[in-house]
């Protein structure tokens, strides 16, 4: 690192303006660029096309009709020689006059996938080896006036890691584990030697998607001429004191190519402020990060709050950077926002500290429950224009009331405009590393990349893990954004190494964990909170938070309910019932699988394989044991259709072998099974969600409890398939979703069934101030039409963030000999009403668990009793039942609309109901009545 003294001088007047010139930028994306392959294979055509950048090479093949649509059928195997090629991008420019009239030029390539060697006329200017990190080279005095050549040359990433693997176990002897992904993934091997040279690593599948291992230029190459200065990044740290201010620290990555005093401006317009520096470098060419500090007091700006806290406020800041000799300057303009982030790990009881620890987080002084989800890479193919579908998953996670989202660890840093939507939107960020479900290597070529892609320069790395290479790195990038709210490590391999997921020869447990400290600990742990002191940084997720600091890195139970996060599967209970759960200070993982909606799947399907146990369908299968599981957990709860013949026990069907296939190859079978499959997911992501939510404030005798976070997996897809999304690939609303925007809400009542099928309730409220509510729980029979045979309404003021028990004791009585009445023939409602009786958010509903036990004749059905168009993006929708009924469901029956109902998916206790349907977007056509499909249990795709 350069040498840098720091003086400031916090002035308040605008300064003069010194007649120097800036750098200048070309994009050199703009040009014409193609592609062609370098293949050993002769069998293979030479295949050479235009290509379009940003983008990868499947879009491109595509674009030349040399390959399909590669997400339908198996194409992900089919087109796997794709992945195996070796790739050249190349194009011609001509430079601007101006950059060629620079003392300095420089090439940066943000985006290149990921293996590649670059040639300028013919030169070799630069090697890469990491998705994740910016590079830049210096080309001053190597371009020409016109006729320049930039060839990218790109490695079969399958083959790389192949090569990587071998190599490593040739040198230590032993592997790194595990060699390859489970086979029914139908993926690449060496997926964590991947990271020895960092790339997406779920790009070489994963249980919710395929393998599809891409190269090409996802981002921008750009052509900067300067005149001795090149800003590269600006990062801001914010500090909040105890005195009412605020420390704003503000770094710029500089490239320099002299000596000499270099003049700051800093200016934050929306406040008036304007602030001088000078800094001394010391030390000439390269890459430098120089800091100056200035301090804010709290009344001269507002604080940036997550969504449902206050406004997303951000400013925008200016710096300016000039040499003293006036011969250049570099200015760059940045946003951020000022909000104070703190992780609480206090014992629960100092005087019994075998109880646990809290979890929880403060926003801004105030202890924020995390309502959320989790996020996978928005599509397989990242480098496309993706925007729109971003905006459409961050808004539908917003509209859904939640404030936080988990950026899994197998995926990637995603692009500035993801975490500014994030910003804008106040969805906190809790941010794996890239690491995930793996080991890792820990030799020094693969420890320098990671230094690279983490830190960059700025913090002092150990000398084991030798000099960090100059380049991008993503804490830096990410950190200005107060939406990212917390780093962790990895995503399961503490739980991995304490579980014993993996078994490699020569490579024993304590060597394994010596591995894991030494690269999440020593290295990654050191680098982001010298870097970043702003936001707590966790080994892993989950872990035990500061009591696996305490036992040195890797603990013996990283789920533990009594400290930090979980992560919490189960196919085996009965996840309609609250006892199944654990009770936890925090679940940042929870869900099972749902089909996709027929409106999506049978677009990525064979007509002739459009059915349950089809060679395609359970290609897409990926996890293991789920075909069998889903049809174990949905016909616990669901009625056998009629052509499926089978045995009933007390829990569920039990289809004969040899006539499952018959029955689920059955027409209509897949689409009912569908609809049964999402509304599981949801009911099961209701009873998991609110379980974690009563129990905000609250206690078990042993303990347990204080619960503070619940993001349930997952969020969205990158196909059409069995997945744990809440939004299917086509942008299409799961019942889960719906249920999210219900279990979400600030204000809401959780009803429930105990293990003695004793109705219990509680009344939530997620706002700053005491809520004057009324409780009005009901219980209503198929038999009674839309009137509640009892009900309980109760007058309460609601604290503040508060989880408050009701008393509905009384209603219990339904279960009196004196009444022909059981749980298969009762629904249960929970809802809130204002001072004016009007309902506030949501009815909360438990429908029978065993809902093949209800006599279908008594429940009711839905129609569509009118639709009419508001304006271009909203229209008014109005329902009839003909009785109480169980899991309606309104599907718009087009293609590629993205839009929402208010509600959905929900138990029809009125006759009728008006809806609201909004558009994100214009539709090419008005709507009508009958693109609307209305149907409830007992009608829905039968």
């Amino acid at each position: 690192m350069a040498s840098i003294a720091i003086f400031l001088l916090l002035l308040f007047a605008q300064p003069s303006r010194p007649a120097v010139t800036g750098g200048v930028t070309q994009n050199l994306l703009d040009t014409s660029w193609t592609f062609r392959n370098r293949s050993d294979n002769r069998k293979l055509t030479p295949i050479t096309g235009k290509a379009v950048v940003p983008g990868d090479i499947y879009a491109d093949l595509q674009a030349l009709k040399a390959i399909g649509e590669p997400l339908y059928a198996d194409n992900d195997v089919r087109l796997r020689w794709v992945a195996r090629e070796n790739w050249t991008y190349s194009t011609e420019f001509d430079v601007n006059e101006r950059i060629l009239k620079k003392p300095s030029q420089l090439i940066v390539f943000k985006g290149l996938d990921t293996i590649a060697q670059v040639l300028l006329n013919g030169q070799e200017i630069l090697s890469t080896n990491n998705q994740f990190v910016q590079y830049t080279a210096d080309v001053t005095g190597k371009l020409k006036k016109a006729g320049n050549t930039l060839e990218i040359h790109f490695e079969s990433p399958i083959s790389y890691g192949d090569r990587a693997a071998r190599e490593y176990k040739n040198e230590y002897g032993y592997s790194i584990p595990p060699d390859c992904t489970i086979e029914m993934f139908h993926g690449e091997c060496h997926a964590n030697y991947v990271r020895r040279f960092k790339k997406i690593q779920a790009q070489f599948s994963w249980d919710w998607g395929p393998a599809f291992p891409t190269v090409g230029i996802f981002d921008a190459i750009t052509l900067h001429g300067n005149d001795g200065l090149h800003l590269e990044r600006v990062h801001v740290d914010t500090t909040f004191n105890d005195d009412d201010t605020v420390s704003i620290r503000v770094h710029a990555d500089v490239r320099s190519t002299m000596p000499g005093n270099v003049h700051w401006d800093v200016s934050i317009p929306e406040m008036n402020k304007l602030y001088n520096a000078r800094t001394v470098l010391n030390s000439g060419k390269g890459l430098h990060t120089m800091s100056a500090q200035f301090m804010l007091n709290k009344k001269q700006f507002e604080l940036w709050w997550p969504n449902g806290m206050g406004a997303q406020r951000m400013y925008e800041m200016r710096v300016r950077l000039t040499r003293e000799d006036k011969k250049a300057f570099v200015e760059k303009t940045v946003r951020f926002g000022l909000r104070e982030v703190e992780l609480i790990q206090d014992y629960i009881d100092e005087t019994n500290k075998t109880i646990g620890r809290e979890f929880y987080f403060k926003i801004n002084g105030q202890p924020v429950f995390l309502k959320g989800t989790n996020w996978i890479p928005v599509s397989p193919f990242p480098a496309r224009n993706n925007s729109e579908r971003m905006e459409f998953l961050l808004e539908s996670s917003r509209i859904a009331g939640m404030n936080a989202m988990r950026v899994w660890g197998g995926g990637r840093y995603e692009n500035d405009e993801f975490y500014a939507m994030a910003d804008r939107k106040g969805i906190l960020l809790w941010h794996d590393m890239m690491f995930a479900c793996s080991l890792y290597p820990t030799d020094p070529a693969f420890l320098e990349s990671v230094s690279t892609e983490i830190e960059q320069n700025g913090a002092q790395v150990p000398p084991v893990f030798g000099r960090a290479r100059i380049g991008f790195f993503e804490v830096k990038r990410l950190k200005n954004h107060p939406s990212v709210l917390v780093w962790a490590g990895n995503n399961e391999n503490e739980l991995g190494i304490a579980g014993g997921w993996w078994g490699a020869m020569g490579y024993d447990e304590k060597q394994r964990i010596a591995d894991y400290r030494i690269l999440y600990k020593g290295l990654i742990g050191k680098i982001v909170t010298e870097i970043d002191p702003t936001r707590p940084y966790l080994l892993s997720s989950p872990s035990n938070g500061v009591e696996t600091d305490r036992v040195g890195g890797v603990s013996d139970n990283p789920g533990s309910e009594r400290y930090g996060d979980i992560h919490f599967y189960n196919e085996v209970k009965n996840l309609w019932k609250d006892s199944s759960y654990q009770t936890p200070r925090c679940a940042t993982e929870y869900g099972l699988q749902s089909i996709p909606s027929g409106m999506t799947m049978s677009k990525y399907l064979p007509q002739s394989e459009y059915y349950y146990l089809s060679g395609n369908f359970t290609h897409r299968q990926h996890h293991p044991g789920g075909v069998e599981t889903l049809i174990t957990m949905i016909f616990a709860h669901f009625p056998l259709p009629p052509f499926c013949s089978g045995v009933r026990s007390n829990n569920s069907y039990s289809v004969a072998a040899h006539e499952a296939k018959q029955c689920f190859a059955k027409s209509g079978f897949l689409d009912r099974f569908a609809y049964f499959t999402q509304f599981h997911q949801a009911l099961t992501y209701k009873t998991e969600t609110e379980h974690y939510l009563r129990f905000r404030g609250r206690l078990t005798d042993d303990g347990l409890g204080h619960t503070m976070c619940a993001l349930y997996w997952q969020l969205n897809d990158v196909w059409a398939a069995p997945t744990w999304s809440s939004i299917d690939w086509d942008l299409r609303w799961k019942p889960a979703h719906y249920e999210a925007r219900r279990f979400f809400a600030p204000q809401m009542v959780i009803v429930y069934l105990d293990d003695n099928a004793m109705l219990e309730a509680f009344a939530i409220n997620d706002r700053p101030e005491t809520a004057s509510m009324t409780v009005l729980v009901q219980v209503f029979a198929f038999n009674n039409a839309f009137e509640p045979i009892y009900k309980v309404e109760k007058k309460m003021d609601l604290p503040p963030y508060s989880s408050t028990p009701v008393d509905v004791s009384s209603l219990n009585k339904w279960k009196s000999s004196k009444n022909d009445l059981s749980l298969e023939s009762l629904v249960f409602t929970g809802e809130l009403l204002n001072l004016t009786q009007q309902r506030v958010g949501y009815q909360s509903t438990v429908v029978p668990d065993r809902l093949w036990k209800v006599d279908m004749k008594r429940t009711g059905d839905v129609t569509v009793q009118s639709f009419k168009k508001v304006n271009d993006l909203e229209y008014k929708v109005v329902i009839e039942a003909t009785a109480v009924a169980p899991l309606v469901w309104i599907e718009v029956q087009v293609d590629n609309l993205q839009a929402y109902f208010d509600d959905n998916a929900f138990t029809m206790t009125s006759r009728t109901r008006e809806l609201t349907l909004t558009l994100t977007k214009k539709y090419d056509r008005d709507l009508t009545a009958d693109d609307l499909y209305a149907c409830a249990l007992k009608s829905c795709y039968v």
